[in-house]
């Protein structure tokens, strides 16, 4: 995750969850309290793209997979580019306010499978 912040100087804050579970975090802890809060409760209800809809579903299947081909089996992103192969797609971004000085930053979600 560090070499993410240190290729892309515009990425100033990483976290990196799987299955609800921490496993990196830049962020300092009040703020990871708060965006860990928000990405696993009121977010996927609030934000989630018609085309991820049931992947909390498919969590609850045997194996912890919705099964090949479903919905839960999708990867790309939540909020961020609609389409990176395509110039002209728009670019789904939330402003949020972190680190020592609260100063605005992007929100880029990302969900793999």
């Amino acid at each position: 995750m560090n070499g993410v912040e240190n290729a892309f100087y515009d990425i100033t804050y990483t976290c990196f969850l799987y299955n609800h579970n921490l496993v990196w975090s830049g962020l300092e802890q009040d703020d990871l309290r708060i965006l860990y809060r928000y990405l696993t409760t009121g977010f996927n209800e609030a934000c989630m793209d018609p085309y991820f809809a049931s992947a909390d579903e498919g969590k609850k299947t045997a194996g912890g997979a919705g099964g090949r081909g479903s919905k839960a089996s999708r990867s790309g992103f939540l909020i961020g580019p609609d389409d990176l192969t395509d110039s002209e797609s728009p670019i789904n971004v939330m402003r949020v306010f972190i680190g020592p000085k609260h100063m605005p930053h992007f929100l880029v979600v990302y969900k793999a499978s």
